[in-house]
């Protein structure tokens, strides 16, 4: 995994006011997350990666960060909030998930508090 989800982490806590502060933090969190979800698809599984992806690992990239936001576009719809903290802890999380983990469903449990929904 790259170290770079720390530096991702700092920039996420240092936006809390406003909407364009909540939309900055939202692309510093997407384009982290995307990194970092790539890094374990392409580490954990890279025959999937490769057939999925071409083995390109921008190609994934692009992927995540455009269905995450679709996701968001969807849950702002229905008037859910993004967390910064459990953005942060996501972050974490996936930076220092082991194969296994990944495996067993953890990244999802760890990264669904991201959205608050009333």
């Amino acid at each position: 995994m790259k170290s770079t989800g720390m530096v991702a982490v700092g920039l996420l806590l240092g936006c809390k006011t406003g909407q364009s502060d909540a939309d900055a933090a939202w692309g510093q969190y997407v384009t982290q997350y995307a990194e970092l979800y790539c890094d374990l698809r392409q580490d954990c599984n890279p025959g999937q990666f490769d057939d999925e992806f071409e083995g390109d690992m921008e190609v994934c990239k692009r992927s995540v960060v455009t269905n995450e936001n679709k996701a968001r576009n969807k849950k702002l719809e229905r008037e859910c909030s993004f967390d910064e903290d459990e953005a942060s802890e996501c972050l974490t999380a996936t930076e220092e998930m082991s194969c296994s983990d990944w495996q067993d469903g953890l990244h999802d449990e760890q990264c669904t508090p991201v959205w608050s929904c009333g």
